[in-house]
């Protein structure tokens, strides 16, 4: 599966310390494991640019079936076999959720009902502020649950009349700990 998503890492790994010019895409494969690979980059405009340019570069190629002399995927495009797509909602992650509640009694039991019907398990949950204006923030870790599963739980928490706004969702990229 691949794909690119805002995430919370831990503080221990090395992608958590890349600041400034510097950026760093962290791989994770069956055969390689984890690599990482870091460097000081362009700025974020030209490596969108740069970025849009090959991937056009690409698709004119497999468009027209004329490779230019520095083939995009470093082989012939008629070599490359076709992938499959995995769509998000079959991914899994720990999840970290951020509510803004109603102040009553058994609003929490409410959510912790809708999230154990799709079978999501919550790691943690922290209640540390006062009420401002009858609400309350409310943050939740979940365990590794299915992105559809959590879609479709958020969308009942959000249609409940304690639900003060639309709840806050970052991935946690639980599987890079250990540093690497």
């Amino acid at each position: 599966v691949a794909c690119v998503h805002p995430a919370m890492v831990p503080q221990s790994h090395l992608l958590s310390k890349v600041s400034g010019p510097f950026n760093a895409v962290c791989i994770r494969g069956r055969a390689l494991g984890t690599s990482l690979y870091y460097g000081q980059g362009a700025g974020m405009m030209p490596t969108a640019t740069a970025v849009v340019a090959d991937i056009m570069e690409a698709a004119a190629a497999t468009a027209t079936g004329s490779l230019s002399e520095v083939m995009p995927y470093g082989q012939p495009v008629g070599n490359l076999a076709a992938s499959r797509v995995v769509p998000m909602g079959a991914t899994s992650h720990e999840h970290y959720i951020r509510f803004k509640l109603a102040d009553r009694p058994g609003v929490l039991a409410k959510l912790s009902q809708i999230l154990g019907r799709e079978g999501i398990s919550i790691a943690t949950v922290a209640q540390h502020e006062k009420p401002a204006r009858g609400a309350v923030p409310v943050v939740m870790r979940t365990h590794r649950c299915r992105e559809s599963a959590l879609k479709k739980a958020l969308a009942r928490i959000s249609k409940l009349r304690d639900s003060r706004s639309v709840p806050v969702v970052i991935r946690v990229e639980e599987m890079l700990r250990g540093g690497g």
